[in-house]
């Protein structure tokens, strides 16, 4: 598993960093779309496997009545669920912002126009 996400999130990296620098065309545009899936959903997998290692070290921890690890333990919860929220709402928010001038979100992508495409994104700028 953890092979398989280095490698989805390499190739991943990889087509960010093409497009930045201009490299961008739909097959990178398409293989882009269809790798972060995998990326998404073992991200979510890895949260909730570490919050669920979390939730049962802290009824452990109570059930031993061991208030100081408990303390830390319960603080590094709710860092990790904070910084769960913050990602989530870094998500939404650039998707909002990249959604709109992504050109192979468009009708453009599908009449293979580069013309419409290049007005498309000048004028959300």
């Amino acid at each position: 598993m953890g092979a398989g996400y280095f490698v989805a999130s390499g190739i991943q990296s990889s087509v960010e960093i093409m497009s930045r620098e201009g490299e961008t065309n739909e097959f990178l545009s398409f293989i882009g779309t269809v790798v972060i899936f995998p990326v998404i959903l073992l991200d979510t997998f890895f949260y909730w496997w570490i919050f669920l290692s979390i939730m049962k070290t802290i009824q452990q921890l109570t059930a031993r009545q061991a208030s100081v690890k408990l303390t830390l333990y319960k603080q590094f919860f709710t860092v990790l669920v904070c910084a769960a929220v913050f990602t989530a709402c870094v998500m939404i928010v650039e998707l909002y912002v990249s959604l709109p001038t992504s050109s192979c979100l468009t009708s453009s992508c599908l009449t293979s126009s580069p013309s419409l495409t290049f007005e498309h994104t000048t004028a959300l700028k």
